[in-house]
C-alpha cells in the first residue's frame, strides 16, 4: 500500500497545493478537497507563510520529490487556478468559472465522506474530450492547446496500467473532461464493486475466510462450498462486474487562458484572447522547443551545482568532525596524564 513517505526519487508525482493573496472561504475549502484527491502522495499538511513566493517551493521541489504545482489566486474578476510543471514549466492559467467542494458535495447528494482507506490509493485518471474533431477544426489553436493541458494533467497523475492493475486496488478515479468549447471540468468519483442480490451476505461469508467459490458458474449458486482463503475467488467474481462511482467532490469547471513555457514566465504558447496565424504559430513552436532546450539545460546544470555543493558539506562536515574527534581524543590523552599525575604518593622530605 502506498504511503506519502515513499523516497522523494520515485518517480511518483506530487503536488504542491496552495494559494496565493487571499482567497474567499469557499476556495480556502476547494485548496483542501485538491490536496485530498492527490492522496497519498500530495502534501495535505503544507504550511506556507505570506512571504513564501514560487521560488521557495522551486527550490525545495527536489528535495521533497514535488513535480507539479497548482495556485489559486482570486481578484475582482474571480479566481484563477494555475497548474505548473516544475521545475521550469509549463504554467496553465485558467480560469475557475465554478465550483462545489467536498462538502457541498455530501450536503447535495446525501453521501457518506470520502473513506480514510480511499485516499492510502492514488487516483485512477481519465481524460476524455480532448482530441475534439469540432476544436480541431474550428480553432487549431486551441485543439494544440488542450493536448498539452491534456499531458499536463495526466503527468500529475501515478501511471497506473489499467490491463493489470488489480480491480480491487482501484478505490478512486477523476475525470477530466474537455467540451466543445474547450471547457476541461473536473469530476472526483469513488469506485464501488457491484455485487448481485446477496452481495452483503457473500462478502461476510468471504470475510470469515470458510468458503471456495472458485467451482461455482454463478454468484448465486453456493450449494457446494469448501475450505480455502477467498482472495482469489472476489477478484475472480469482481473481473466481469459492473463497478458504482459515487461521486465525492471536489466538483469545477476551467476555462483554459493561456500557457505560458516557463515558471509562470517565458514565451506564452497560448492566449485565448490573442489569435495568431499558422505562421506565427509555427515560429512560436519553434521558440518553445529552443525554450525547452534551454530550460532543459538550465535545470540540468542547477542539479549539478546542487550535487557538487551537497559533495562540499559532506567533504566539510567529515573534516570537522574529524578535527573534532583528534581534539577529543588530544583532551583525553591530556586528562590521563593529569590523572597520573594526580596518583603518584606524595614523598615526606628527607631531614637533614
Amino acid at each position: 500500500m502506498p504511503n506519502d513517505k515513499s523516497a522523494p526519487n520515485d518517480g511518483i508525482p506530487r503536488s504542491f497545493v496552495f494559494k496565493r493573496g487571499k482567497v474567499s472561504i469557499a476556495a480556502a475549502g476547494l485548496i483542501k478537497d485538491i490536496r485530498q484527491v492527490f492522496q497519498p502522495y500530495g502534501f495535505i499538511q503544507l504550511k506556507v507563510r505570506k512571504g513564501n513566493n514560487l521560488k521557495d517551493f522551486t527550490a525545495v521541489s527536489g528535495i521533497l520529490g514535488a513535480t507539479h504545482m497548482t495556485i489559486l489566486t482570486s481578484s475582482g474578476e474571480g479566481t484563477t487556478m494555475r497548474i505548473i510543471k516544475l521545475p521550469a514549466g509549463p504554467t496553465l492559467t485558467f480560469r475557475l468559472k465554478d465550483y462545489s467542494t467536498m462538502a457541498d458535495m455530501h450536503k447535495t447528494l446525501k453521501t457518506e465522506p470520502l473513506p480514510q482507506f480511499a485516499m492510502n490509493y492514488p487516483s485512477l485518471c481519465i481524460t476524455a474530450g480532448f482530441k475534439n474533431q469540432t476544436i480541431k477544426d474550428s480553432n487549431p489553436e486551441l485543439f494544440r492547446a488542450l493536448d498539452l493541458c491534456k499531458v499536463t494533467i495526466q503527468g500529475m497523475y501515478p501511471e497506473l496500467n489499467v490491463a493489470q492493475v488489480s480491480l480491487r486496488s482501484l478505490k478512486r478515479c477523476v475525470l477530466y473532461s474537455a467540451s466543445d468549447t474547450g471547457a476541461i471540468t473536473f469530476r472526483h468519483y469513488l469506485i464501488r464493486q457491484q455485487l448481485d442480490a446477496d452481495s452483503e451476505g457473500l462478502k461476510v461469508l468471504l470475510g470469515e475466510k470458510r468458503l471456495s467459490l472458485g467451482h461455482l458458474d454463478t454468484i448465486d449458486d453456493i450449494s457446494t462450498l469448501k475450505l480455502r482463503d477467498p482472495r482469489t475467488d472476489l477478484e475472480r467474481f469482481f473481473k466481469d462486474k459492473p463497478v458504482k462511482l459515487i461521486e465525492m467532490g471536489p466538483r469545477y469547471t476551467l476555462e483554459l487562458i493561456k500557457i505560458e513555457s516557463g515558471l509562470t514566465t517565458g514565451l506564452v504558447l497560448y492566449h485565448a484572447y490573442i489569435t495568431k496565424t499558422e505562421e506565427q504559430i509555427a515560429q512560436t513552436e519553434k521558440k518553445a522547443r529552443e525554450t525547452r532546450g534551454r530550460l532543459d539545460k538550465e535545470a540540468k546544470r542547477e542539479i549539478l551545482r546542487r550535487r557538487l555543493r551537497v559533495e562540499r558539506e559532506k567533504k566539510e562536515h567529515a573534516r570537522i568532525t574529524k578535527e573534532h574527534e583528534k581534539n577529543a581524543d588530544n583532551l583525553a590523552s591530556y586528562a590521563a596524564e593529569k590523572a597520573g599525575e594526580l596518583s603518584e604518593p606524595f614523598l615526606e622530605p628527607s631531614e637533614g
